[in-house]
Order: structure tokens, then C-alpha cells, then sequence
């Protein structure tokens, strides 16, 4: 799936960051499942 995708480069991007940043970073990147993502996102376009 394409969202997975997405996930895991943001996972990647967050492994470059200073170890003090990078916890923070990694939950974000892990925080939402797709359903989470596709509600949000739908509520964010009826704007």
C-alpha cells in the first residue's frame, strides 16, 4: 500500500535527525493507522 510506503519515508527521514529529536519524530511517523490518515484527511477537506 501506498501509505505504508509513505510511513516508512518518513521513518527514514527521522533516523537522520539528532538523536534528541528523533524519538519525537518516530511516533509522529507511526501515529496514525490509514483509516486514521483518511479520516483526517477528509475532515481537512471539507474546509
Amino acid at each position: 500500500m501506498w501509505y505504508e510506503g509513505l510511513r516508512q519515508s518518513h521513518r527514514n527521514e527521522c533516523n537522520k535527525t539528532p538523536p534528541s529529536a528523533r524519538e519525537e519524530c518516530l511516533k509522529a511517523a507511526d501515529s496514525d493507522s490509514y483509516d486514521e490518515y483518511a479520516r483526517k484527511r477528509q475532515e481537512e477537506m471539507k474546509r
